[in-house]
């Protein structure tokens, strides 16, 4: 049978330091512009009115035992006026 043993302990690793004389490279500029150019764009959207139906619409729902009562029942409804 394998023994399991225990791992050593980690230890903790120092960050590593920048000596007195090294700075940090200066941030490169962002080539990309568009937050600045669309912080302040607006744009105006103008909806179509949607016309109002004449007549309410009614959902009819069913379940039946073969696809031939279903096609049956559905040129019924198609037909209705």
């Amino acid at each position: 049978m394998h023994q399991h043993r225990p791992s050593p302990p980690a230890t903790r690793d120092q960050p590593a330091t920048q000596s007195q004389g090294e700075s940090l490279p200066k941030k490169p500029e962002e080539k990309w512009r568009y937050i600045e150019e669309l912080e302040g764009k607006e744009v105006e959207v103008k909806a179509k009115a949607l016309p109002q139906s004449t007549r309410p619409y009614l959902m009819q729902c069913g379940a039946y035992r073969s696809q031939g009562q279903a096609n049956e029942r559905k040129a019924i409804i198609a037909f209705q006026a």
